[in-house]
């Protein structure tokens, strides 16, 4: 017997796949960043350090690099996830932990990256989840089939 797999599940892992690697080549470089990378921004987004509203506002060069650094610190590991996550997906094993990584991408995506990168990111791995879910039978059947 034939058994026909959906491609959903292999849609989804490319969907998490991609979404991970651009939060990597987006998260990595800020984890990597310096104190003379902060002083480029700081020449080029003055109102960034003079607004007496903005975050910035005071801070020493060090200071704004450990926020930077940490930020791309967290925005790299949760980029994994999605990765961990597709890998899974394409070679349908461990459907749980599919769903499980690709929601902690998703949440955490949406949570952690810049908001303009962050969000879409994010909702493109909540559909490769939803994708997962809907293709539940052909992680068993790949089970049956190994038996």
């Amino acid at each position: 017997m034939e058994i026909i797999k959906t491609s959903k599940i292999k849609i989804a892992g490319f969907l998490l796949l991609i979404a991970g690697i651009i939060g990597l080549v987006l998260s990595v470089p800020s984890a990597l960043a310096d104190e003379s990378s902060v002083q480029l921004i700081r020449e080029n987004y003055p109102d960034l350090f003079e607004d007496n509203e903005s975050v910035y506002y005071n801070m020493t060069n060090a200071e704004v690099k450990d926020i930077i650094v940490t930020q791309g610190i967290l925005g790299s590991v949760i980029s994994v996830f999605p990765v961990l996550s597709g890998v899974l997906a394409i070679k349908r094993k461990m459907w749980i932990f599919s769903i499980v990584f690709g929601m902690i991408a998703a949440i955490g995506m949406i949570l952690m990256l810049p908001i303009i990168l962050g969000i879409p990111l994010g909702f493109l791995s909540l559909i490769g989840v939803i994708f997962i879910a809907q293709g539940r039978q052909d992680y068993n059947k790949n089970k049956k089939e190994s038996d």
